[in-house]
């Protein structure tokens, strides 16, 4: 960097520099020697000082960190030479002169630390350099900026140990290198000097200089007030204050372009230099010099004063007080100075008037001080009628201010005082001259709470001059009163302060009130008399109590508000005695109670405003006006102060929170100021206990904490409410708030404890849970034994009202665990068996309750570490159950006195239906668990007689339900015993119960028999080796006896009434469990009848009103799944009537039967999730036969396909059942991909014959080749947004995205042509649903690699709750969007580079790139390789494919495709971006051998246009670009048009020929040059060109 000089002042000296070296502040001068960088040693410490002499500040910044780093990291090993060498210093001194100029905070801060560092550093050996340094490192303590003077001061301190002494003396020491500091700022440098003006605006330049100056300034005002003799000895400062450059600045021009600042330390140099030393005193003042430096700035001043006016004082506030401060210094010297002062202007007096005329503005109330001390010095300048037109104008803008507050106050108070001195002082006509400005003062501003003020003001105001003024007001009063009044009120309030100071104030008042002057004015004179609260005489308190009595009988609804407002001053007033105001208070109510005219809504907030202990003496007069009030009021607001004084009653409390049900917080708040009686009434009348919880649990029990312990109907309510409470709103948080508040309610008073702690949980399972339902059987432990118990048992009866009173139960319960969990001393035996039957019941709840309405989900956890309710018998060595003791109890039927509580709970005969359920379901779970640590010789002792007792119950006519259910509990507890002999004794005698059974024993007891034997079929061996048990459960004859009976009753006349629903059901739970045993010689019998009972099963499914529908479906796919898991063995009886293709049309048929009372839940999934499993067991082809010839069976079950998508209620999300429309849709990916793959081939061929027969390659064959209409329909018309309910939203948008996955199923398995065919179709539809599916998951969604390519409609049959589904609709979408988008070719590319929305198209290229790029990328590498290698494609390779090469780079996402040709080779390469396939896949040139440049670039283009126009994949752009070059290389002659031997677009070869000069062309290429030359001309010859030649 080299600069010109054109100063030459600048050539002759040092500048600021003491060491050899130029030190200036300006931009051209003074800059460091590029040979003196060039010799330090360390490259860091150069590039440093090379980028400080940059002019860009980030550049500079940057650099000084570098460079504090340097030198902070040097330290005593002195590691780098160069920062202790004197080159260095030098550098910087030159440097750091010009840094303090910039503009940035942080340059000038850094270069300041900076310099401290290097005299830390240096210690004493940086003396020499002192001189340069100290004078510039000072002037950062008075840069303007406080960030940069407070760092600066902090580092001064630091760097000299906080020594304040050596500090100060820093200035003194270089007092000559300071004062030439200044000088150079103030005469030397000017705006144009430090700053380049090509590089900086004139406003830039002239803020970098007046920050200089005003520096230079401050820096000049501490040597004048520390040290004043040896600076004004210095030449150079005197030459900055003789030279006029500084006194330049005080004018109106500098102050609206510099702003105030720098005139405001100016004025404060002058001031120092006027008060601090003799520069301006005699016999000083008489030099010229000093003289004309005097009346330079006197002229100045005077001058600056005479050019401001009122509108600038917005512009001059900042330097009011300043200006004034000066005024005053410069005449309170001697007479000759103060002559010379003002003399120096011949227009001085005026300019002085024009200033003041402003007033102090905005600056401070400081200012009417220093307008006093100038009055006084100066009276003789403008006289004191001129004075006090000042003050008069002055008073005029105080009354013109507008704003409240204590600064605004602060004025006038100021103005006030100092002008009352004023005119005290110079007294004559200035008296006379106050008094009407007093009284200007009091009707515009309000100085009553001023006491001293209006003191003062009494002194100029006399006793008969108030009266005056207030016959005055009440004569303007006259005609309006209300309205006129509020212009005399601050008047009015003003007259009776100051008359209140008076010793003449009663006889004041007497005399106002004497007179019968108007009544309202009187009233407002009473209320300011009350509100100054001077005492007052008796005879004067008679006076106004009189007239307050006349004021109350007159009383109306017009002047109500009025004398309210006053009889409450006097009700709060002190001034009166308290049995006076009694009887005028009593004299009020009475009157306003008498007064029918009167809203007593309105009067209600004016009574509350009277003395709140007078007020309670009135309560019996206020009893009536409350209780019109609670009937008419509509909100609380004016009922604290009732509360409060305990002006209600319990009636009209009562009827107070009625009337106020919706505002229970504002109630709630007002009850703690209620008594305790009328708090418990409130509490025991109303449901207020539960309204508060609501609000704030913890605050409603300790406010009442004390009525708990004291009385125990408040506690028994306080417990009943907090169990009605979690009944209704029960969660985990729940929980947590009032198990506490229980406890200490317990605590409190413990009588309660008995309601909550020992209830009869008999009643009130039976009061919630009154009847079972026989769906239970479908998800229950107890299965179809739930058919033993006949009493209190309906089917689908848990729903609605009854499955809602379940979850309260529910609620409760639960909430009890968790209180006995928190503080288990109060567990007892009792709670623990009722919370495991409500374990229980919560299993059944979960299982049956629909859709999103699980009160606690059940993750699959062992049994006996059960999560959900703590306090359960299944809890390790939570209670004693023995085996053996049970089994006789069972066995004997009697419970003996020594058996423990346990024991009697699952034994009690008495119990109710739904408890027998219960007991049965713990009882068998025990039995189970027990039965492990048995014996096989403790079960031969244990049950010698077993047999008996079976008979027993199975033969005794009184024989009950629950005996049967017992039994069968302990039939399921004994599977691992299977093998023995007394198992199989029962096992055939139970078998023989059902031989020849009549009619009515089949429909009676039949059907127990069958549940107890089925039981028995229960083993524990593995499920793979059931078919091998070596003994057959039943004897082979009386199996074939049984399996005879059976098939009489399948014969009987009432097999499909209802009487035998049950024995159906439970034939099917038989026949399940029998068929794993096995073949033997009844196994051909056994299908049979199984066969026959499937049949008449499945159309009996089909009809709603059948009997137990729900488990007959479920018994049907049960047992099918079963002979299908093990057919190797079992094989259904196929017949004319009842054929493989019937069995599948039934089973595809429960898929679209609806059922009445029908909800989502647990047998939902079940019923589906197996029927799915079944059909999918199949082959395909049995399911949709398209291969086997039946278009009957394929079209009547498409049919139905369709008619399930396009009935009304698929689209209604109220009505979707989603697991049958996931196994609808699962099923019909089958179909789709079925069709397909015959499709694939007609297609092909027919296009085939198509060419060949007439050249045409269309065959759009109607229908045959379209996506489904239904599909299409459903994507354009469903709108999945117009749902509110959550669940339903979230229903709705899965089934959405299940049709749009059917949709990408015809993309997925289509050819080339047919997909061209299928984009065509349904463009629009790709864009709608590439929409969709991004809106929904491109903001909040993440998955893992394997969910995005891969997703499977039946993996998902568990998801019932809105969690799970929603998950799962996300996988769904993210899943079709991978799919599409790696199908469709470019119209994923199309439909993204023309979305408007420019932050949602971000968004998907965020989502696409981070989830799917990835994937698809990987997916379409391994796609190429293994087509591109396969053995198919080897095979039918042609000479130039097997030259050509593919080679994969997964991590550069990149295919390489050479052919070699000589061993040469032409290559390409398809670069995938990372946002792939929203741009689609580059084709770039990387070799080309043989080929010219255009060709080669031609190719390229058409290789690439297979991609982006043809929706091609890479191995069809590839399968072009080899034949090209094949047909390049054999010889064949190219098109003369594109130079390509296949055409791009439509790959036909070159087959028109010239006739003249028999060149070949592509038909598309002639046809495009003919258009375009509007000719018939061959493109090279220019002959006629025959086209259809």
């Amino acid at each position: 960097m080299s600069f010109q000089n054109p100063f030459l002042q600048y050539t002759n000296d040092f500048g600021l520099g003491n060491n050899g070296v130029k030190i200036t502040l300006n931009y051209f001068d003074g800059i460091p020697d590029q040979s003196l960088i060039g010799s330090l040693t360390s490259n860091d410490i150069i590039l440093c000082f090379k980028s400080l002499l940059k002019r860009d500040d980030t550049t500079k910044e940057k650099a000084l960190l570098d460079l504090k780093k340097i030198i902070s990291d040097n330290g005593d090993n002195n590691s780098n030479p160069d920062v202790h060498s004197d080159i260095t210093l030098l550098l910087w001194t030159q440097i750091y002169a010009k840094l303090i100029v910039c503009d940035s905070k942080n340059i000038r801060v850094l270069s300041h630390e900076i310099t401290c560092i290097f005299i830390n550093c240096w210690n004493k050996k940086i003396s020499k350099f002192l001189k340069d340094l100290i004078p510039i490192l000072l002037s950062g303590v008075y840069d303007p900026e406080n960030i940069v003077s407070k760092n600066c001061i902090q580092f001064i301190n630091f760097t000299f140990k906080h020594d304040l002494k050596k500090i100060q003396m820093l200035w003194k020491l270089f007092m000559p290198q300071i004062c030439k500091f200044i000088h150079e700022i103030v005469v030397s440098e000017s705006q144009n000097t430090l700053s380049d003006e090509k590089y900086m605006s004139k406003d830039e330049s002239m803020t970098r200089y007046n920050r200089l100056t005003v520096c230079a300034i401050c820096m000049g005002s501490h040597l004048l007030k520390n040290f004043p003799d040896e600076s004004l000895e210095n030449e150079q400062f005197m030459e900055c204050i003789e030279s006029g450059i500084l006194w330049d600045f005080i004018k109106k021009s500098r102050l609206e372009s510099a702003g105030a600042k720098i005139i405001q330390y100016l004025f404060t140099f002058i001031s120092i230099l006027y008060s601090n030393t003799k520069y301006f005193k005699q016999p000083n003042i008489s030099n010229s010099n000093n003289a004309k430096v005097f009346k330079t700035i006197s002229k100045k001043i005077f001058k600056l004063m005479g050019s401001i006016s009122k509108g600038d004082a917005v512009l001059i506030t900042p330097i009011i007080n300043d200006l004034m401060n000066l005024l005053i210094i410069f005449t309170d010297g001697g007479e000759i100075e103060k002559q010379m002062f003002w003399d120096v202007d011949k227009t001085s007096k005026d300019r002085l008037v024009s200033f003041l005329s402003i007033g102090c503005a905005n600056s401070s109330a400081f200012y009417y001080k220093q307008l006093y001390k100038l009055c006084n010095k100066n009276v003789e300048i403008l006289g004191i009628e001129g004075w006090n037109r000042i003050w008069n104008d002055d008073l005029k803008l105080e009354l013109e201010r507008k704003g409240y507050g204590k600064l605004i106050n602060d004025y006038f108070i100021q103005f006030w005082n100092n002008y009352l001195k004023f005119v005290e002082q110079h007294g004559g006509t200035t008296n006379c001259l106050v008094t009407p400005n007093i009284l200007q003062t009091l009707k515009q501003r309000n100085i009553s709470n001023n006491k001293e003020l209006t003191k003062e003001f009494l002194n100029y105001i006399s006793f008969p001059a108030i009266i005056k003024e207030i016959t005055h007001i009440e004569e303007s009063m006259a005609g309006n009163e209300e309205e006129k009044f509020k212009d005399f009120t601050v008047y009015l309030k003003n007259l009776m302060s100051i008359a209140c100071n008076d010793n003449n104030y009663d006889a004041l008042l007497k005399n106002i009130f004497a007179d019968n002057k108007n009544k309202f004015l009187l009233t407002k004179i009473a209320e300011i008399v009350l509100d100054n609260s001077q005492e007052i005489g008796s005879d004067t308190q008679g006076t106004i109590l009189d007239f307050t009595s006349v004021l109350i009988s007159e009383l109306s609804a017009q002047n109500f508000e009025l004398i309210s407002n006053f009889v409450a001053k006097i009700s709060n007033s002190k001034l009166f005695p308290r049995e006076d105001v009694t009887s005028i208070v009593h004299e009020y109510l009475t009157m306003v109670m008498g007064t029918s005219t009167i809203d007593k809504e309105v009067v209600f907030p004016q009574i509350l405003m009277l003395n709140n202990e007078i007020l309670l003496l009135q309560k019996q007069t206020l009893m009536p006006l409350i209780d019109e009030l609670i009937e008419k009021a509509s909100s609380l607001e004016n009922m604290k102060q009732v509360f409060e004084l305990g002006l209600i009653n319990e009636s009209q409390l009562i009827r107070l929170y009625n009337n106020n049900a919706d505002s229970q917080k504002n109630f709630f708040d007002l009850c703690r100021y209620l008594s305790s009686d009328l708090y418990i009434s409130l509490i025991l009348k109303t449901n207020f206990v539960f309204k508060a919880f609501e609000i704030e649990a913890f605050s409603i029990i300790d406010d009442i904490s004390p009525l708990v312990k004291g009385n125990n109907e408040v506690a028994e309510k306080v417990v009943s409410t907090i169990t009605q409470y979690v009944s209704w709103f029960f969660d985990d948080e729940t929980a947590a708030i009032f198990s506490p508040i229980l406890r200490k309610i317990f605590v409190l008073n413990d009588v309660c404890t008995k309601s909550f702690l020992d209830f009869d949980y008999h009643k009130k399972i039976n009061t919630f849970l009154p009847k079972l339902d026989y769906n239970l059987s479908l998800t229950s432990s107890l299965g179809v034994r739930i058919h033993l118990l006949q009493k209190d048992i309906e089917e689908a009866c848990w729903q609605g009202e009854r499955l809602v009173k379940i979850h309260e139960l529910l609620n409760y319960s639960i909430f009890f665990d968790r209180f006995l969990t928190s503080f288990p001393e109060y567990i007892k035996f009792e709670h623990v068996y009722y919370l495991t039957i409500i374990k229980e019941i919560l299993e059944d709840y979960n299982s049956i309750s629909g859709k999103n309405h699980l009160v606690v989900m059940l993750t699959e956890k062992d049994t006996f570490e059960d999560q959900t309710v703590e306090n359960s018998l299944y809890k390790r060595n939570a209670c004693d159950f023995d085996f053996v003791t049970a089994i006789k109890i069972l066995m004997d039927s009697t419970i003996g006195d020594n058996a423990t509580p346990l024991y009697a709970k699952l034994f009690d005969q008495k119990c109710s239906t739904v408890l027998q359920y219960y007991n049965s379901k713990i009882l068998c779970k025990l039995l189970t668990n027990a039965a492990d640590c048995v014996s096989f010789s403790q079960f031969s002792t244990i049950f010698l007689d077993l047999d008996k007792f079976v008979g027993k119950i199975i033969r005794g006519k009184d024989t009950d339900d629950y005996s049967f259910l017992q039994l069968s509990s302990l039939f399921i507890s004994l599977r691992k015993f299977y093998s023995i002999d007394i198992l199989g004794k029962i096992r055939n005698m139970l078998a023989a119960e059902l031989i020849e059974s009549r009619t009515k024993e089949i429909i009676n007891s039949s059907y127990k028999i069958l549940i107890l034997l089925t039981c028995l079929l229960s083993v524990e061996e593995p499920e793979e080796d059931r078919g091998t048990v070596a003994t057959f459960p039943i004897q082979a004859q009386r199996l074939n006896m049984v399996l005879g009976s059976i098939n009489k009753w399948m014969d009987n006349e009432e097999w499909y009434m209802d009487t035998f629903a049950c024995i159906r059901i439970c034939l099917l739970q038989f026949f399940n469990k029998l068929v794993v045993f096995g073949s033997n010689a009844s196994s051909l019998k056994m299908m049979e009848i199984v066969s026959r009972l499937l049949n008449d099963a499945l159309t009996l499914c089909k009809l709603h009103d059948t009997p137990y529908v729900y488990e007959l479906r479920q018994y049907v796919v049960g047992i099918m799944y079963t002979i299908l898991k093990h057919q190797d063995h079992l094989a259904i009886e196929y017949t004319d009537e009842f054929s493989e293709d019937d069995l599948l049309t039934n089973l595809t048929d429960l898929c679209f039967i609806s059922l009445p009372k029908h909800i989502d839940n647990q047998i939902d999934v079940n019923f589906f999730r197996g029927l799915n499993k079944v059909l999918t067991t199949f082959p395909i082809t049995s399911i949709w036969p398209l291969e086997k010839n039946k278009p009957e069976i394929v079209q009547e079950r498409y049919e139905k396909f369709v008619e399930f998508f396009q009935d009304p209620g698929f689209m209604d999300p109220s009505l979707i059942r989603i697991n049958q429309v996931r196994i609808v849709c699962n099923l019909f990916q089958f179909y789709i991909r079925e069709t397909q793959n015959i499709n694939i081939l007609d297609f092909e061929l027919e296009k085939k014959e198509n060419v060949e027969s007439d050249g045409d390659d269309d065959n759009s064959n109607g229908d045959k080749y379209t996506i489904p209409e239904f599909i299409t329909n459903i994507l354009r018309e469903w709108d999945v947004y117009r749902y509110v309910d959550g669940y339903e939203e979230i229903l709705s948008k899965t089934v959405y995205t299940w049709v749009c996955l059917l949709l990408s199923d015809y993309f997925i398995t289509s050819s080339y042509n047919l997909r061209q065919l299928y984009i065509g179709q349904s463009k629009d539809l790709l864009f709608k649903v590439f929409n969709f599916i991004s809106e929904e998951c491109c903001y909040d969604f993440n998955v893992n690699p394997e969910e995005v390519s891969s997703y499977k409609l039946d993996d998902y049959f568990d998801n019932m709750n809105i969690v799970d589904i929603s998950h799962e609709c996300k996988h769904a979408m993210v899943h079709t969007l991978f799919e599409l988008f790696g199908n469709v070719g470019s119209v994923t590319s199309n439909w993204w580079l023309n979305l408007e929305d420019k932050t949602f198209k971000l968004d998907i290229e965020k989502f696409v790139s981070s989830q799917i790029s990835s994937i698809l990328i990987k997916r379409e590498l391994e796609c190429v390789t293994n087509e591109w290698t396969s053995p198919k494609r080897n095979n039918n390779k042609s000479d130039g494919e097997h030259r050509l090469s593919i080679k994969t780079y997964p991590k550069l996402a990149e295919i390489k495709a050479t052919y070699l040709i000589d061993e040469q080779k032409l290559e390409i390469a398809f670069k995938f971006p990372k946002n792939y396939p929203l741009l689609p896949v580059q084709v770039q040139g990387i070799s080309r051998v043989g080929v010219s440049e255009q060709k080669w670039k031609l190719w390229i283009v058409s290789t690439q246009r297979v991609i982006t126009a043809m929706n091609g994949s890479i191995i069809d752009s590839l399968d072009l670009f080899s034949k090209n070059v094949e047909l390049q290389f054999s010889g064949f002659e190219e098109c003369a048009v594109c130079y390509s031997i296949l055409h791009p677009i439509d790959r036909k070869l070159p087959s028109k020929t010239c006739p003249t000069c028999h060149n070949r062309f592509h038909s598309a290429c002639l046809y495009k040059w003919f258009k375009t030359s509007n000719n018939n001309q061959c493109p090279l010859c220019r002959g006629e060109f025959n086209f259809k030649r």
